[in-house]
């Protein structure tokens, strides 16, 4: 499943980000991983994450807007 979300904290130096989806109540993800292709990321931003699970533990920030 692939998700739009808004990233809500971020580590770049980690490749790590949180992102927050508005229409799933505002749920906020554990921290993910970004892919390299992403480069650097800002909180507010908006990405697509995909989900290799139901979990929102199991994904992968692939593209920022």
């Amino acid at each position: 499943m692939t998700q739009k979300g808004i990233v809500s904290t971020v580590d770049n130096a980690a490749r790590k980000a949180r992102v927050a989806f508005m229409d799933r109540d505002e749920n906020v993800t554990s921290e993910l991983p970004v892919s390299p292709h992403v480069g650097v990321l800002n909180v507010n931003d908006l990405v697509a994450v995909i989900f290799f699970s139901d979990s929102l533990s199991d994904g992968l920030v692939i593209a920022k807007f």
